[in-house]
């Protein structure tokens, strides 16, 4: 279970600009996307005093919206394409799933799919918030851990949020 952090602040508008056009999306369609996402400013008004223009960062998507979580899906698309059926994602969340007919097994699968995973973060600027990323083991030999050396944390149990 992987928790990307800080997931909407931290999306590379050139890279996901690039993703929409792979998607088919041009013309105007594309430049209303490049308009909604770059060079965006905002003023504050604080007891009738109105603030300077200001510039919004120049990485992430604006939250609140429900626009924000499509563009974040689309974002993470390619990357639940590639682990087809091993990955499924929700916004910032991706759960693995990974069986294996023995330790020695899995632990190779799960070794060779979070490297994959890891480039693939670094390479779309993301990163994992350490602490919401998790591995839980469902096994009936729960004295042979293969995971002693792995960096991720395990847990017993996890809560699905809907």
């Amino acid at each position: 279970m992987m928790d990307v952090q800080k997931a909407f602040d931290t999306v590379d508008r050139n890279i996901l600009l690039a993703k929409l056009q792979n998607l088919g999306i041009r013309g105007s369609m594309f430049q209303w996307f490049q308009s909604y996402l770059c060079n965006r400013q905002f003023q504050v008004e604080i007891k009738g005093t109105i603030e300077q223009m200001k510039g919004l960062p120049t990485c992430g998507v604006l939250q609140g919206s429900s626009l924000s979580a499509a563009l974040f899906d689309i974002y993470i698309d390619d990357l639940l394409v590639h682990m087809e059926d091993l990955a499924q994602g929700y916004c910032d969340d991706v759960l693995l799933s990974i069986a294996a007919p023995n330790t020695n097994s899995l632990k190779t699968i799960v070794e060779n799919n979070t490297n994959m995973l890891a480039e693939w973060y670094r390479a779309n600027r993301l990163s994992l918030h350490a602490g919401k990323t998790e591995l839980i083991i469902f096994s009936n030999n729960k004295n042979n851990n293969p995971f002693n050396d792995f960096s991720f944390e395990f847990t017993s149990n996890f809560k699905l949020c809907c």
